[in-house]
């Protein structure tokens, strides 16, 4: 509805404006890796719409807090991981990556 304001008036276009919010450290350890977790699937979500509006390779390595690594390749092989490593760093450094098995959302 329009506010009461605006009746009787000219349409116009009443703008909504996404909200700002403080990006802070999430304190609480179980809040901050729920958020984690859900942030991670999004950026996946994101990335895989990359992949599949223009064919672009990606590769995402993150890690939790505890240390864990969540991998995200496009297209998914093990060997996209490595030619990502090698393209962007001259040699995999050492560092293997294995593709992690796909997860699907709860």
């Amino acid at each position: 509805p329009l506010p009461p304001s605006s009746i009787g008036q000219p349409w116009t276009c009443l703008k909504m404006r996404k909200k700002r919010i403080r990006i802070e450290r999430i304190e609480e350890k179980q809040k901050r890796h729920v958020t984690f977790s859900k942030r991670r699937i999004d950026l996946f979500k994101k990335a895989e719409e990359i992949y599949s509006f223009t064919g672009a390779t990606i590769a995402i390595i993150c890690f939790s807090e505890a240390g864990n690594p969540f991998t995200f390749c496009h297209p998914p092989s093990a060997d996209s991981h490595q030619q990502f490593l090698q393209q962007y760093y001259g040699s995999s450094s050492g560092c293997t990556i294995t593709a992690a098995p796909s997860q699907s959302a709860p």
